[in-house]
């Protein structure tokens, strides 16, 4: 397993396969908005299992905020870790770039794996793609 940022189309190409899985597909969110134009300038971190994307989550940086976004693990993968590794992963990136906090909208059904990673929920609830959804943030 390799934790990295997307650097060859490929990558990219199938990170948003499995974005497609995940949200189009399992959660039903609207093809047309699972993209949007922080895709273009967003980096993109991927764990590969046998050159295959298993998990990605983006990260939009904003000066003075750092925000992830579209965190996506395979279902065969759920479960194993991955999505924690991926976050320390993503973390450090966070921090070695001067950031000091990092938030994130997570979906309510996700609330219990954020806050094991040491994320606090700052904000009600809110609707993402008709999915309730609160802010959470984690300082570095």
């Amino acid at each position: 397993m390799i934790i990295k940022v997307a650097a060859s189309q490929a990558e990219f190409f199938g990170l948003m396969q499995l974005r497609k899985n995940v949200f189009t597909n399992e959660q039903h969110v609207d093809v047309n908005i699972e993209m949007d134009e922080d895709d273009l300038t967003a980096l993109h971190f991927v764990v590969l299992q046998d050159d295959q994307v298993i998990a990605t989550c983006r990260l939009v940086l904003h000066y003075p905020h750092a925000k992830l976004g579209m965190m996506a693990v395979a279902a065969v993968y759920r479960h194993q870790n991955i999505g924690s590794q991926l976050l320390s992963f993503a973390e450090a990136n966070i921090k070695a770039a001067g950031f000091k906090t990092v938030s994130l909208g997570a979906q309510i059904q996700a609330l219990e794996f954020y806050l094991h990673n040491g994320y606090q929920v700052c904000s009600a609830v809110f609707y993402d793609a008709d999915i309730p959804h609160k802010m959470m943030e984690k300082n570095l």
